[in-house]
């Protein structure tokens, strides 16, 4: 569920952007696309206070990973369609 007043930091928008080419990413390999990028990675506490505001806002949703993962800890992260309305408001000023 959606909050009607959603405040994105240039961090959300950052993991909303990379996100929004619908790859299902873990919070590593999250942050090496945002490096590649932006040049710069978030500090993994920031990444993931950043990724756990975006799940509470309704933006991004956790998914179950893929059938090839080996480690149980990985929690994997995509954009559904409130985020990607988001995305697109933010492209088109």
């Amino acid at each position: 569920m959606a909050k009607k007043n959603v405040t994105l930091t240039d961090n959300k928008q950052y993991i909303l952007m990379v996100l929004s080419d619908g790859q299902l990413r873990d919070g590593y390999t999250l942050n090496k696309k945002l490096e590649i990028e932006s040049g710069s990675r978030l500090l993994p506490a920031t990444l993931y206070h950043n990724i756990y505001s975006l799940l509470d806002d309704g933006l991004i949703d956790q998914k179950d990973p893929p059938a090839n993962e080996t480690d149980e800890r990985r929690r994997y992260y995509c954009i559904n369609n409130l985020g990607r309305e988001v995305i697109k408001k933010i492209q088109n000023g």
